[in-house]
């Protein structure tokens, strides 16, 4: 399914928000009516979509969800299921959190949009498991708000109630167990589906979670990442998805005006991942805040939205490439000594010569294996010391 992409309409933000920008969504699938007394992850609608995987068929749905502030949302996303009966118990289900896109609506997967190592990319390898692939595409991308890109809390909601909108699916029965993979901000979301699985979705059963070169110390990366080449065109993200969840964030803070005029002009254009650096060049001259340690409120919301905090009852693997640019690897080193600190049972593997993408697109053989191990029951192994 790669389809044109609809138009998109976004409104500029001012520098007196404090994130309450909105825009248009990516079309009339992407609108829907929260029926009422829904709870999250209820299925809204469905449309089928062209195969992702050879011998299954594909959905694009829309579902509700919960935002930060536990008010009810629609979220939309793709699932791919076998063809092939499920098995007695059930099918078991892959969560995929998809890396790093845009903030505009021109990048939403399930509308088409494909970059670097994402759903188009894995649903086969799923698939040819016998588990179903359900991609959400997070809160705000496709349908009505801004992302809140990098929110822990949001990006997992969104990962985790995909899994409870497939049970509604006429025809289709899961096993209700689990995993969780993603790569960068996904690698990111999939510690924070693993964090609130338990509580947030206790029906279901998380064997394992997948992370690759996750985001990680938000924190840190605010306060650097201006710095570093590769990762400076997300820092941005960052401050603007921070304030479109926390309404005691102001952009103002820490964007310049010339800055937040680029992040506008970047959203407005329908900016993905394809097209930021020439773009994003104006924010090497200080217009990312190097000071959010002297500002509260950013620096308790950057430090909440940090995996590895949280001890984690099942397994984790994480990939982290040597060569990667993107999420440097002594930045996933701290995420590392963090999950093993609180005793987490997790399987690191450090790569030379990996780069950003490499650590997802690379390694589908030991991913699909972390996996199955953890779906037969096979105890897992840590690394830590």
């Amino acid at each position: 399914m790669r389809t044109r992409f609809a138009s998109v309409f976004l409104a500029s933000m001012t520098l007196a928000s404090c994130g309450g920008a909105s825009h248009d969504d990516a079309g009339p699938f992407y609108r829907g009516k929260i029926p009422a007394g829904a709870e999250h992850g209820t299925l809204v609608k469905s449309q089928e979509v062209e195969a992702l995987a050879p011998n299954s068929r594909a959905y694009r749905v829309l579902y509700t969800s919960l935002d930060v502030a536990d008010q009810p949302i629609l979220v939309s996303g793709l699932v791919t299921i076998p063809n092939a009966a499920a098995p007695a118990g059930g099918y078991d289900v892959v969560s995929w959190a998809h890396g790093t896109i845009g903030l505009s609506d021109r990048c939403v997967p399930s509308n088409g949009y494909t970059a670097n190592h994402d759903i188009y990319a894995i649903a086969d390898e799923i698939v040819e498991e016998g588990w179903i692939a359900v991609a959400t595409d997070y809160e705000g991308l496709g349908t009505a708000g801004i992302h809140p890109y990098l929110v822990g809390e949001s990006e997992g909601r969104g990962a985790l109630d995909i899994i409870r909108a497939v049970d509604d699916l006429e025809g289709v029965t899961t096993s209700g167990r689990f995993a969780v993979w993603g790569r960068s901000q996904g690698g990111h979301a999939a510690l924070f589906a693993a964090q609130l699985a338990a509580t947030y979705t206790p029906e279901f059963d998380l064997v394992g979670t997948v992370a690759g070169a996750p985001a990680s110390d938000l924190f840190l990366i605010a306060s650097v990442g201006a710095s570093l080449q590769g990762s400076r065109a997300f820092v941005w993200q960052l401050f603007v998805g921070m304030a479109a969840a926390y309404d005691d964030l102001v952009l103002s803070d820490v964007l310049s005006e010339d800055a937040l005029a680029v992040a506008n002009r970047l959203i407005d254009e329908g900016a993905c991942n394809d097209g930021w650096d020439e773009a994003t060049m104006p924010f090497e001259d200080g217009g990312l805040s190097q000071a959010v340690a002297t500002l509260p409120a950013w620096k308790a919301h950057l430090e909440e939205s940090s995996p590895g905090l949280v001890l984690l009852p099942e397994p984790v693997l994480i990939i982290q490439g040597t060569a990667d640019t993107v999420v440097p690897d002594f930045i996933t080193s701290g995420l590392v000594e963090d999950i093993c600190a609180v005793g987490t049972t997790l399987d690191f593997r450090l790569v030379p010569g990996n780069s950003h993408n490499d650590s997802t697109a690379l390694h589908m053989p030991e991913i699909r294996s972390f996996t199955r191990d953890r779906f037969n029951g096979v105890p897992a192994v840590s690394t830590c010391m």
